[in-house]
């Protein structure tokens, strides 16, 4: 639970005039409920919000490995369907 947790995010973050809070209340001790963000060089930021399928250790390793591919990925991926696109084939 712990590692898990350290996966997600800041809960508050400002970004010129977007301000984020956020809660995260897992279900379960550990699972595979998981958010992030990437902000681009030029300043627009691609979210991500998911819940893969299940609870427990299989779905926080899941929502660990998304957040591996999300970071290689978001940089070179800012269409949010060319994005979705290939972290479904990675993963």
């Amino acid at each position: 639970a712990g590692l898990q947790s350290k996966l997600i995010p800041p809960m508050h973050f400002k970004h010129k005039s977007l301000s984020v809070d956020s809660t995260f209340l897992p279900m379960e001790k550990i699972g595979g409920d998981y958010f992030d963000y990437y902000i681009h060089e030029d300043g627009s930021i691609t979210f991500l919000l998911c819940d893969v399928l299940g609870h427990g250790i299989a779905a926080a390793l899941i929502a660990s490995m998304l957040k591996v591919n999300f970071y290689e990925q978001a940089p070179k991926k800012k269409d949010p369907a060319e994005l979705l696109i290939e972290l479904n084939q990675k993963m």
